[in-house]
């Protein structure tokens, strides 16, 4: 049964009529941004972090940090987040629509530019409201409604009156589960061609070097064998991509173009064959 047909049916079991739209503030019984101004006894070193926009990296939380609070000061500011695990942050200062999910015990303090998203998990999961965050709508209208000329950002009443789709838990659980197989398949599939083309430049690198040697016989044997080790290291990773490629599409993902993708896989193989 394909991923298409199987959320199909989940839809038409749970949702027939359509899936209501419902604002955050519904959602989550508690958005709440982070501190407006450091705390006085901020240093750059400590034990808990104070964490920015800047921290929400592809859809990680990175704690580097020059900012930091000892334990005293931590309890009194934590009481505004005390953020937990399914937790959504959400950036709305500078970098907007940037998202994570807290996803263990993490003890941080967090500045203004950091919205916290306490979903009811009795109607949403912290997932699927992670990825609705994430679509092109949503995005489009944070971009829009920002305020502001030197630093743009939106004010948590505009962040609690988003109104999204929410479908049944069920269709909920499903949909978080193809994009999550998406996500850990296109992650896959960037790191191989980061690896091809690190290959590519040592390549480069490799006969630049050769040519300036004018006349120094020694490296013809030397390159015929690094030559099949590169033909060798070709083959497994266009076999790697193709493999992907179809797992991709026997899967179905709405919205995917496939053969636009298999025909620039087609022209990459004939290049490199070259």
């Amino acid at each position: 049964m394909s991923e298409k047909t199987k959320l199909q049916q989940l839809i038409q079991q749970y949702c027939p009529d359509g899936v209501e739209y419902i604002t955050l503030n519904k959602l989550c019984y508690r958005i709440v941004d982070g501190m407006h101004n450091l705390p006085k006894d901020t240093s750059s070193e400590g034990k808990y972090p104070i964490l920015s926009a800047q921290n929400i990296i592809d859809n990680k939380i990175n704690l580097d940090t020059n900012k930091y609070v000892e334990t005293e000061v931590f309890k009194v500011e934590n009481i505004r987040t005390n953020v937990s695990n399914g937790d959504v942050l959400l950036t709305i200062v500078g970098a907007i629509g940037r998202t994570a999910i807290v996803n263990y015990d993490l003890k941080a303090l967090f500045q203004r530019s950091i919205c916290v998203l306490k979903p009811d998990r009795q109607k949403i999961l912290s997932g699927y409201l992670k990825y609705v965050l994430d679509s092109s709508a949503i995005q489009s209208y944070m971009q829009t409604n920002a305020h502001g000329a030197a630093q743009k950002g939106l004010y948590l009443k505009q962040v609690e009156k988003i109104s999204i789709p929410v479908p049944p838990l069920e269709v909920q659980t499903e949909i978080v589960r193809i994009l999550d197989t998406f996500t850990e398949l296109t992650a896959e599939l960037t790191a191989e061609l980061t690896a091809e083309l690190t290959a590519r430049q040592k390549q480069y690198e490799y006969y630049r070097d050769l040519l300036l040697n004018f006349g120094c016989s020694q490296f013809v044997n030397v390159e015929r064998e690094r030559e099949r080790e590169r033909e060798r290291e070709r083959g497994e990773f266009i076999s790697q991509i193709l493999t992907l490629i179809i797992s991709l599409k026997n899967q179905q993902y709405i919205g995917l173009n496939f053969k636009k993708l298999l025909i620039f896989v087609q022209v990459a193989v004939i290049q490199m064959k070259q």
